[in-house]
């Protein structure tokens, strides 16, 4: 990527260059695939967490019943 200059100065040339050139609607350009990405990562991690939560629950009652 040598040799590639910034498309934009800062955060705010970016989001203005945005706006002006494709609408609000351009802000959220790429925001679907990115949530497919993301959202079977989320669940998941969600999933194990609750699973694991669960079980060390249920692992500590047994524990003091003994």
């Amino acid at each position: 990527m040598s040799g590639m200059g910034y498309q934009y100065k800062n955060i705010w040339d970016a989001v203005s260059t945005i706006v002006a050139q494709e609408g609000v609607r351009g802000m959220y350009k790429g925001l679907v695939p990115n949530l497919l990405k993301v959202a079977p990562s989320m669940a998941s991690s969600w999933a194990s967490y609750e699973l694991t939560r669960d079980y060390i629950l249920v692992w500590g009652k047994a524990a003091d019943d003994e």
